[in-house]
């Protein structure tokens, strides 16, 4: 006879959805067990009742009488029909849209999903026919574009579809997929059980040359010069795209549009708009990661910092041998996301089939708010310790996703403070480039690799072989495995070949270390003169730009300091200038308030002559340039609540800003500091702030075409008037010109001994 393995009631929790499945297990094993009595019942219904469920009936005392009343309670709170079909049918209609028809194990855990709640619904004795017409196009609409015109391909004859026809699509669907699958995969990787006789694999150490049907390791991929025939496609050699580093992101990017290739999935005959590939694993935007801008940038600046710390004492040229040791223990790790009520964390996380229980950081678990679905006491015996420590750790379910095909399983861990402060080490880059040539990529980024990772996650026994699908024996003492989470390394890497590296390092000896001058940066207070410019092309700039200063009623006027042949070249901007008014104008309309402090600032123009209205014939002038400008609101401003603002940097499509066309002069910040020092050289110092500075200095008659806007004749919405600056505008790259030019011309002529 055999022996039949022992039977384990479904801890329920409390979700609606779940309780017809333990409700059906508890009501066969033990309620309807005449064998059992009423105490032994009830002391099996609190074992198997967990969280919410649990808090139910946990003011009843364990007794005869108070078995069948607890039931009651039970089945009233949690067993009502109308609540278990509404839970259901909100499973139905919360499903994730499929995101991709060719991804067997997505479309097959999509189908056993629907079909799990439809059964649970028949159960409850509720038709198909009620809700058919409803479910069905709604499941529908979370098909991709591609599955959908299948379907209605399929159902063309007939003149109106159901839940029933839409199933059974989609049974047929997965069938043909896995067909399909089985046939062009015939090496698929092994689960748990089966033999593993890989002939590639097995016995060939790490790195040593294969007669299989994969590339050269990852070592032969530094020293190899001979062409791959699925080699990268920026450069043509051997390794793969995304990894190549022999060209930088702007000319990746030409080849692409110069090959019409998408710049998702750098295939051919594809567009971004429609393709479905995945986003750039460094910033999450809509391009490849071999012509992302964000990763290049912080790529080089690594490559500044580092060489930061290199000392300048080497004179002559010298040969810098570096020998990578690949040598240490890799221990089975992954990245994963956690899921939680609103947001979800990336965290690293550790197979360990030697621990009893799954643990997971106390501070994840709280950030993330996941649901405590009860307690456990534990006895953590520590290594070497003799006595055990007692704790009492809070349970949590926790939703594990797959950070690369977005698998997701649900777990239950204990909390604790720290699972270790220890930090394990991840493969190197070189290791993952090999994996991902045999077909076997690891979750790791660019970003984790040859750094040490913190353990935020722990998985025991309990669910170590839930997660664990298969593995494969690299080489005599490293094994990759496969998991729910992705694949993991495992073992030693002392047999990978050492990769030797030569490089030429030409350096010139400096007077002062790069410590000292961190050290005398460090003393003047961050501030350093690399903006300052001191040549001959400044210097003419302010020359010239003085000496056109005038002086006319009592106020300064000054000419625009154009940048050699741009005035010409300057465009009109009118179209976008318009264009943009007439979105202010809309936005006048939604806010009145608004339009009136709007209006106030521009009569105040008027009366203080800052700015004034251009006749018809000044318009008709082609020799000009408009400024569009918008509103700053600040609330916690007294005097000047609002303040119009001039956009100096507008441009029309292929033409120049007026910034582009003004000299910019020097950068007046970094003589803060000797402003601040000179303040101590006399015994009093005055100091008072300049009312609009920038509006009291005129503009020259010949430069005013080129500071016109537009806004509604005397505010009324019917006609638009445009004006002209006579003073100097706000939010130009030249503001801070005059100004400087002003104050120290005045203190020059008027108040010589004034410092």
């Amino acid at each position: 006879n055999a022996k039949l393995p022992k039977l384990k009631i479904q801890t329920y929790y409390g979700d609606p959805s779940e309780y017809l499945n333990f409700w059906n297990q508890f009501e066969n094993a033990v309620d309807k067990n005449s064998s059992l009595s009423n105490i032994e019942k009830f002391s099996y219904l609190f074992s198997s009742l967990g969280g919410d469920a649990l808090s139910c009936i946990k003011g009843f005392a364990i007794s005869d009488d108070n078995y069948e009343s607890a039931i009651k309670l039970l089945k009233d709170t949690f067993g009502q029909t109308d609540v278990l079909i509404n839970a259901h049918v909100s499973k139905l209609l919360n499903m994730s849209p499929l995101k991709n028809s060719s991804n067997l194990q997505e479309l097959r855990n999509f189908y056993f999903k629907c079909q799990t709640q439809i059964r649970s619904l028949d159960s409850l004795g509720v038709k198909s026919d009620t809700y058919s017409v409803m479910l069905s196009a709604i499941i529908l609409k979370l098909f991709p574009s591609d599955l959908a015109l299948e379907f209605s391909k399929a159902q063309i004859s007939s003149s109106n579809h159901n839940l029933e026809d839409l199933m059974k699509f989609l049974h047929d669907v997965v069938s043909v997929r896995q067909r399909t699958f089985q046939i062009q995969s015939p090496s698929h990787p092994p689960h748990r059980g089966e033999n593993l006789q890989y002939k590639q694999f097995v016995r060939l150490p790490f790195g040593a040359p294969s007669r299989s049907k994969f590339a050269s390791s990852a070592s032969e991929m530094l020293t190899n010069a001979s062409p791959s025939t699925s080699g990268c496609l920026f450069c043509g050699q051997g390794h793969l795209s995304h990894l190549c580093e022999n060209s930088d992101a702007k000319k990746k990017r030409e080849k692409l549009l110069r090959e019409k290739r998408c710049l998702l999935c750098c295939n051919l005959n594809c567009f971004v708009k429609k393709c479905k590939g995945a986003v750039c694993s460094f910033c999450n935007s809509r391009h490849a990661r071999a012509i992302c801008f964000k990763l290049e940038n912080s790529k080089n600046q690594k490559s500044e910092n580092n060489s930061e710390k290199l000392s300048n004492e080497v004179v002559s040229t010298a040969t810098n041998c570096m020998v990578n040791d690949k040598k240490g223990v890799l221990l089975q790790c992954v990245k994963v996301d956690i899921v939680g009520n609103k947001i979800s964390d990336c965290v690293y996380a550790l197979y360990d089939n030697g621990s009893e229980r799954t643990f997971l950081r106390k501070g994840i678990s709280e950030k993330l708010g996941l649901r405590v679905v009860g307690s456990e006491k534990l006895n953590i015996y520590s290594f070497g310790a003799r006595k055990p420590r007692s704790q009492v750790c809070r349970k949590v379910e926790v939703k594990l996703r797959n950070i690369l095909d977005g698998r997701e399983v649900v777990i239950e861990a204990l909390e604790i403070e720290e699972i270790s402060r220890a930090s394990i080490r991840v493969p190197d880059w070189d290791v993952c480039v090999e994996m991902e040539k045999r077909g076997l990529a690891l979750t790791f980024d660019v970003e984790d690799l040859s750094r040490n990772c913190q353990i935020s996650l722990l998985v025991g026994a309990d669910y170590y072989w839930d997660l664990v699908k298969g593995f494969q024996r690299l080489n005599s003492s490293l094994v990759a495995v496969e998991t729910v989470l992705g694949w993991s390394l495992q073992g030693r890497c002392d047999e990978l070949t050492e990769s030797i590296l030569v490089n030429f390092v030409i350096s010139e000896r400096e007077l002062v270390s790069a410590e000292v001058r961190r050290f005398w940066e460090l003393e003047s207070l961050g501030i350093r003169g690399d903006g300052i410019d001191t040549g001959l092309n400044e210097q003419d700039i302010l020359k010239e730009f003085d000496e056109s200063i005038q002086f006319v009623d009592n106020r300064y006027c000054v000419k625009l300091p154009w940048k050699e042949g741009m005035q010409e070249k300057l465009g009109t901007n009118r179209q976008v200038a318009l264009r943009r008014f007439n979105s202010l104008v809309e936005r006048f309309k939604r806010d009145p308030e608004l339009y009136r402090e709007y209006g106030k600032v521009i009569n105040g123009y008027l009366e203080e002559g800052i700015v004034e209205r251009c006749t018809s014939e000044r318009l008709a002038d082609e020799s000009s340039f408009y400024l569009p400008h918008h509103a700053v609101v600040r609330d916690d401003k007294v005097s000047s609540r609002l303040r119009i603002v001039f956009d100096g940097a507008s441009h029309a499509e292929g033409q120049y800003s007026l910034n582009d066309c003004l000299n910019t002069g020097p950068n007046l910040y970094p003589n803060l500091f000797e402003l601040l020092i000179k303040f101590r050289e006399n015994a009093v110092t005055y100091i008072a702030d300049i009312r609009q500075a920038f509006l009291q200095i005129l503009i020259d008659a010949e430069d005013r075409p080129f500071t016109r806007f537009f806004l509604e004749g005397r505010f009324e919405f019917r006609q638009i008037d445009g004006l002209e600056f006579h003073s100097c505008l706000i939010r130009t790259y030249t503001e801070s010109l005059p100004t400087r030019s002003y104050i120290e011309i005045s203190f020059r002529k008027k108040y010589r001994l004034v410092p």
